[in-house]
C-alpha cells in the first residue's frame, strides 16, 4: 500500500532514546535488507509496548507538533538534559526506496480495534534508520528555551510538577490563550515559530501552534499577526547579523588560519621524524588534539552568535 506523503515529520529524541536516528537494533548489516511483513508486524506490536523499552527496529516520526513537543516538555520535566533533548524535522523522501510506514495501517493491517489505531493515526514508522539526507533542521530544547519556547510562553505556567497527559496539556495551552484577540494570537503564535529558527519551516509552526488553540481566524487577522511576527523576527535576525558580522569574519578568517598552520605543521613534522616513523605517533596525536580544541572553540563561539541572534 502507498503511504501518502507528509511534507514534513518530526522527531523528539534525548540521551535516554534508543537513539537519535537510528533504530535501537541498527547494525549496518541489518540495514540493507527490508523487514518481511511478519518481522515488521512483530517490531511494530514491541514498539507499542513503549513502556517495555524493547530495542526495535523502527525508527519513530510524527506529523503532529502538538505530540513532539509535549514528548519534548515531558523528557524535560522527567529529567533529561535541555541540551540533550533535541526535535528534528525530516522531510520524507517517498520517490527513494526507503521503507516508510503509517503507524495506523499497521494497527490496521493487525486488526486492532478504532481507538487504537486513532491512537496511531500521526505516527510514521522508518526501517532501521532516518537518513541523515532526509533531515533538513534539528533544535535543542536548551535553544528553544534560551529563545523563550517555554512552558510560560505556551500554557502560563513556569513549571509543571506532574507533568500532564497530551489532551490535558493542550486543554492548558487553550486556557492561556483563550482571551488573546486574533492578530495578538497570530503574532504569539508567529514568534514561537520563530523560535525553531529561520530554517524549520516557520508558517507551518505556525499554524501548527494555532491549532493547539482551535484557533478559527474569519477576518484573516491570524495571518497578519503571524505574517507581522515574521517579519519581525526577520529584521531581528538580520539586525544581530549585521552587529556580529566583524566577528563572524574573524573567526572565519581564525578558522582557515588555523587550519593552515596545522596542515604546515604535519608536514614538518613528517619530514623532521622521517626517520623515526614510531616516534611520530604521539606527536601527531598531541597536535591533533590542539587542533581539535582549538577549532571546536571557534565552532562554538560561532554557534553561540547564531543562538543569540535566534538563526
Amino acid at each position: 500500500m502507498a503511504v501518502s506523503k507528509p511534507d514534513v515529520l518530526f522527531r523528539c529524541c534525548s540521551s535516554s532514546s534508543a537513539g537519535r536516528l537510528n533504530s535501537g537494533k541498527y547494525s549496518p548489516r541489518a540495514s540493507e535488507y527490508p523487514l518481511r511483513k511478519k518481522d515488521l508486524h512483530l517490531e511494530f506490536e514491541t514498539h507499542s509496548r513503549h513502556w517495555e523499552a524493547t530495542p526495535t527496529a523502527l525508527v519513530s516520526t510524527t506529523t503532529n507538533f502538538l505530540r513532539v513537543i509535549h514528548l519534548a516538555f515531558s523528557k524535560l520535566c522527567g529529567g533529561d538534559e535541555a541540551d540533550q533533548i533535541e526535535i528534528i524535522f525530516i522531510i520524507p523522501d517517498l520517490e527513494s526506496s526507503l521503507p516508510l510506514h503509517r503507524a495506523g495501517d499497521l494497527a490496521r493491517q493487525l486488526k486492532w480495534s478504532k481507538e487504537q489505531i486513532r491512537n496511531y493515526q500521526y505516527e510514521y514508522l522508518f526501517e532501521w534508520k532516518v537518513p541523515e539526507s532526509l533531515v533538513i533542521h534539528r533544535i535543542t530544547m536548551s535553544a528553544l528555551l534560551f529563545r523563550g519556547f517555554d512552558l510560560q510562553r505556551l500554557c502560563g505556567h513556569a513549571t509543571l510538577t506532574d507533568f500532564p497527559k497530551m489532551i490535558e496539556f493542550r486543554t492548558l495551552i487553550c486556557h492561556h490563550w483563550e482571551d488573546l484577540g486574533l492578530f495578538e494570537r497570530g503574532h504569539k503564535a508567529g514568534l514561537a515559530a520563530c523560535s525553531f529558527g529561520l530554517h524549520s519551516l516557520t508558517g507551518r509552526l505556525a499554524d501548527d501552534i494555532l491549532s493547539l488553540t482551535f484557533c478559527r481566524n474569519p477576518f484573516g487577522l491570524v495571518e497578519e499577526g503571524i505574517e507581522d511576527a515574521l517579519n519581525f523576527y526577520a529584521s531581528s535576525i538580520s539586525d544581530g547579523l549585521m552587529n556580529h558580522e566583524c566577528e563572524l569574519e574573524d573567526l572565519s578568517e581564525t578558522a582557515a588560519f588555523l587550519d593552515y598552520e596545522y596542515a604546515a605543521e604535519v608536514r614538518e613534522m613528517m619530514w623532521d621524524f622521517g626517520d623515526e616513523p614510531g616516534a611520530i605517533g604521539d606527536a601527531l596525536i598531541s597536535l591533533e588534539e590542539q587542533y581539535r580544541n582549538h577549532r571546536a572553540a571557534l565552532e562554538k563561539r560561532v554557534t553561540d552568535i547564531y543562538l543569540y541572534i535566534g538563526y
